[in-house]
């Protein structure tokens, strides 16, 4: 989807541009955004501006953040979801209409995909930050049924949490089905001689899953590198 990545990537460096201003700038460029998220439906526009915020880390866009997850988890959309989890054109103007959009955004993608709106969402959470973005991302972590916005919370509950999420990732080992990405966030949050980590990243090294084992193998490569 090359529009989606080309608007996501300007956003973002706009919003970089202007994150470490504590000015109005900053903030009509993240309310801008944030009316973003609330216009009629347009998954492009959506996940532009939620990658965005997360760029500019904008507190106030949390609550709408939330709301965008929980897109496509229910409601009007998951009537219209392939098996794969996808959406194919005809059936997002279909959504379109029972929703009540506007025509111009009929078949702007061969194929679109909800799970980037919501990765980009939890994603975006992880970078703001804040109590309550971090129950909402530790909470689809464990709970979302798609595997990739699962591993996006991850991801996202990594850059939140740093450090102080190892001792919960690891024991999220024993069931979770995302152990490769675990594995990864592993080996970036873990310190040179943090047994912790050293051990569960032993243990996945032999795990039945090639991927899995190959992930632990390069976390714990990469670990070696911060002991050189």
């Amino acid at each position: 989807m090359k529009i989606l990545k080309e608007e996501s990537y300007a956003l973002m460096l706009f919003a970089s541009a202007v994150q470490k201003e504590d000015s109005p700038l900053r903030n009509g460029v993240g309310n801008t955004l944030i009316r973003m998220l609330g216009s009629e439906y347009n998954p492009l526009v959506w996940h532009a501006a939620a990658c965005a915020l997360g760029e500019l880390g904008y507190e106030p866009a949390v609550e709408s953040l939330v709301q965008l997850l929980h897109f496509g988890n229910g409601g009007v959309a998951e009537k219209y979801r392939n098996a794969d989890g996808t959406f194919t054109v005809s059936l997002v103007d279909r959504i379109i209409g029972e929703i009540g959009g506007s025509e111009r955004y009929k078949g702007f993608s061969d194929v679109f995909e909800v799970r980037d709106v919501r990765c980009a969402a939890v994603y975006s959470l992880g970078q703001i930050g804040g109590e309550k973005a971090t129950k909402e991302i530790r909470k689809t972590m464990h709970e979302d049924p798609n595997f990739w916005v699962r591993e996006s919370a991850i991801r996202a509950y990594a850059i939140a949490r740093g450090a102080g999420a190892i001792d919960e990732f690891i024991e999220f080992l024993s069931t979770s089905k995302e152990k490769s990405t675990i594995a990864e966030v592993l080996g970036e949050l873990g310190e040179k001689s943090d047994e912790r980590v050293i051990s569960a990243l032993e243990y996945l090294q032999n795990d039945e899953n090639s991927k899995v084992a190959e992930y632990a193998r390069k976390a714990l490569d990469k670990l070696k590198d911060k002991q050189a």
